[in-house]
């Protein structure tokens, strides 16, 4: 009987001591791992074919959310997620931040591009690529690209003057002011000039059997002596001028 009952209290020792050991064991399998990337070391290689050549990194047992950066913009530059994409020529690190951890990959970018033209010195070709005449109001230019390198630069040619010549003049009806109309002869754009003041019509005025009215004798004057120096005297009472009331 004693010999049965030191078996029992045996064997729930034994089970007591498996028991406490178990979840020390599963504590074991499930160890958090330390977030890592996928490459450390990238090299990028810009061709005719791929001039933007690009790779995925990832983060691998990131258990927060990842911040990419890159330390050379000019070169390679970093998506949202985690896409390296090649730029230009040189050398860059791409930083991925999870949490207040920071890892990194060293990014080269190789460029193998032909560029014989241009590494060779060589005196510019410059031939026309386009252009247009200048205007009145509105500069030419003239584009220009070397043949061999395709360097391009441009030639601005100044804006022409406008050559404005007498059309007619009068007075508007409307507003009872006087004007003389001038036109371009190179664009054909009007001018209009209005030398004198406000007509008052319930005030005594001067009127031109031409059609324009004055406000006192020597706007009058200078109108009639205009009209003789011009041979346009016809239609001009410039010796008999008649004060009216309107």
């Amino acid at each position: 009987m004693k010999a049965a009952r030191g078996i029992v209290t045996t064997i729930v020792i034994i089970a007591l001591v498996v028991a406490l050991a178990m979840p020390a064991q599963a504590g074991a399998k499930t160890k958090t791992r330390k977030p890592k990337l996928n490459k450390t070391k990238v090299t990028l290689v810009i061709t005719e074919k791929k001039n933007e050549p690009a790779v995925r990194l990832k983060v691998k047992y990131a258990s927060k959310k990842v911040k990419w950066k890159t330390s050379n913009k000019k070169t390679a530059t970093v998506s949202k997620k985690g896409t390296v994409t090649a730029r230009k020529k040189g050398t860059a690190v791409i930083k991925a931040k999870i949490g207040k951890k920071t890892l990194k990959c060293k990014v080269t970018v190789k460029d193998n591009r032909k560029r014989a033209a241009q590494t060779v010195p060589h005196k510019h070709n410059y031939v026309k690529d386009s252009w247009y005449d200048p205007q009145c109001d509105l500069e030419g230019k003239i584009y220009y690209s070397c043949s061999i390198c395709h360097k391009k630069y441009v030639e601005v040619l100044p804006a022409l003057e406008h050559n404005y010549i007498y059309v007619s003049e009068g007075i508007e009806s409307f507003t009872g002011k006087s004007f003389i109309k001038y036109q371009c002869t190179k664009c054909d754009r009007w001018y209009t000039q209005y030398p004198g003041p406000l007509i008052d019509y319930k005030k005594p005025h001067i009127h031109c059997h031409c059609g324009m009215d004055f406000n006192d004798s020597d706007a009058y004057s200078w109108h009639c002596l205009y009209a003789e120096l011009t041979g346009e005297t016809n239609g001009h009472s410039c010796y008999n001028w008649l004060c009216c009331l309107v």
